[in-house]
């Protein structure tokens, strides 16, 4: 099965991805960008068939959010990813503490119809920023943004790195039975029950964005 095969090549590269420079992860974040705007004509179009978003709604909600995303990540990254010295306790007199951000590992994002573009890439601008691998599962209402989602994310990433799973029910239901250490989830409140069920059998870490 495409899911198995795409999970256990992330599982074993989520170590490489981890250690990342943030110079490269930048890199990430411009190819993204250069390849949303070079596929701009083709989202708009994709977001009228499915939804029929006007190309002025389209970039205004979908569009131009993921690409301040890009930006925000872009400009912050090097103070986001340095350690922070922190007070310590007397127990610990003469030693230093610190907190350091460190990567999550695997990733798995499931969006929604309404905004499928914007809220599928928003949030892998942070799961890739941060150097985790990540499956997207975008919304099967939308075939239209999930084929030009796919097309822009080969165009990016290796799909030992970032990659879509496109489907149905079954292919959801599938992919929560995997451990991942992080699950980002938007929809419906009787969906994220699910999906935080799932989570909590492999103690992974659940964002729950319910409508």
């Amino acid at each position: 099965m495409k899911i198995d095969e795409i999970y256990d090549k992330q599982y074993k590269n989520k170590a490489n991805i981890r250690h990342l420079t943030v110079y490269q992860r930048k890199e990430y974040l411009n190819n993204l960008e250069n390849s949303i705007l070079n596929h701009r004509a083709e989202i708009e179009e994709a977001l009228f068939l499915d939804l029929r978003k006007s190309k002025i709604e389209s970039d205004s909600t979908e569009i131009f959010p993921v690409l301040a995303e890009i930006r925000l990540f872009r400009k912050n990254l090097n103070r986001w990813t340095k350690a922070k010295t922190v007070s310590n306790n007397l127990l610990f007199f003469g030693s230093k503490a610190q907190i350091q951000p460190e990567a999550l590992g695997n990733c798995l994002i499931i969006s929604p119809w309404n905004y499928p573009f914007q809220l599928c890439l928003v949030h892998l601008v942070a799961c890739i920023s941060a150097g985790n691998t990540t499956i997207l599962k975008p919304s099967e209402f939308c075939p239209n943004v999930s084929k030009v989602l796919n097309k822009i994310i080969s165009e990016v990433f290796e799909e030992n790195h970032v990659a879509i799973i496109e489907g149905e029910i079954e292919e959801t239901t599938y992919l929560l039975t995997k451990k991942f250490d992080h699950i980002h989830f938007t929809g419906s409140p009787k969906v994220g029950k699910i999906v935080m069920q799932a989570g909590a059998k492999h103690l992974s870490s659940v964002t729950l964005e319910l409508g």
